[in-house]
């Protein structure tokens, strides 16, 4: 069984509160995340997505500047990812 959170949309002009199933990726399909593990929330109100951490079944809500471009893959800063081989 797949764990739901109590969050509630941080975009401006919505106020949705309620319990979501997080996703790995951002408009993904909902999974089991692992603790201190990176995922995605997608409000069913105003559709807006926002990435988070769950640390011990804790959602914070993480800030701009942390958040990973999952789409991009440059952990927001612009940046291509470097590949170490």
């Amino acid at each position: 069984m797949l764990s739901s959170y109590p969050v509630a949309c941080p975009h401006m002009q919505c106020g949705w509160a309620g319990n979501l199933v997080p996703s790995h990726l951002k408009g993904g399909l909902s999974a089991e995340i692992v603790s201190m593990h990176r995922a995605w929330f997608c409000c069913p109100s105003c559709r807006g997505n926002w990435e988070v951490r769950i640390t011990d079944d804790i959602v914070t809500v993480l800030p701009l500047g942390e958040r990973f471009d999952s789409q991009r893959g440059d952990g927001g800063n612009g940046k291509a990812a470097r590949n170490e081989n």
